[in-house]
């Protein structure tokens, strides 16, 4: 009996899979190639061979995280202002063309990020315009894992933006992470207050016994 796949659909689950893996769990197969994903007989997807697991901190995951809205806003300062907290640097400091660099990689390569280049032509063009001074690693394997879901999209017509797909993902980490930073520097003006209030009573001994 034939079934009737929504392969747009599979996608993109797919695709929203991973990104969970990379800022939710911070731990996350670097390598989903086809042979990797398996459609399952009831209609799962099947993920197998986790063979090179790639691990984030909690600064790289939620920074990747900032980096993703950020392009899925099409901010361009605001993207190199991201890249910069995580570590990045160039020669001249382009936030054009890093802004490009980010887009290719993490999101989309279409004709209005890389000019019609080719990848090859692109890398180049960018290297000759500014140069990577400081690519932390923690950026290569979550871009490589992009650029492999687009291709398995590209395979069947389906051109992905990943940021757009990952944007409501990065936002709730973005909000959990200012509700735990948050709640931390409550916690910390807390026990100030009471380490304050206890540090005033002994001092507070000390002067009557000396009285």
């Amino acid at each position: 009996r034939e079934v009737l796949l929504n392969l747009a659909g599979i996608i993109a689950t797919l695709s929203k899979v991973h990104g969970h893996e990379i800022m939710v769990n911070g731990a996350f197969n670097g390598d989903p190639h086809p042979g990797n994903i398996l459609m399952m007989p009831d209609g799962r997807l099947g993920l197998i061979d986790y063979g090179q697991v790639k691990r984030l901190p909690d600064e790289s995951r939620v920074g990747y995280a900032a980096l993703i809205v950020a392009l899925a806003d099409e901010d361009v300062d605001k993207t190199w202002e991201v890249l910069q907290g995580l570590g990045v640097k160039s020669k001249y400091g382009n936030h054009d063309i890093q802004y490009r660099l980010a887009k290719f990689w993490n999101d989309n390569n279409s004709k209005e990020v890389t000019g019609g280049r080719n990848l090859q032509q692109f890398i180049d063009w960018v290297e000759s315009e500014d140069p990577a001074d400081q690519l932390p690693e923690d950026l290569v394997m979550p871009g490589r894992v992009s650029f492999l879901l687009r291709a398995v999209g590209n395979a069947f017509g389906i051109d992905l933006h990943m940021a757009k797909l990952w944007k409501p993902i990065a936002e709730k980490v973005l909000a959990e992470n200012e509700e735990r930073v948050h709640n931390s520097k409550m916690r910390k003006s807390n026990l100030h207050r009471r380490y304050s209030s206890i540090l005033y009573r002994k001092k507070s001994m000390f002067e009557n016994e000396e009285e």
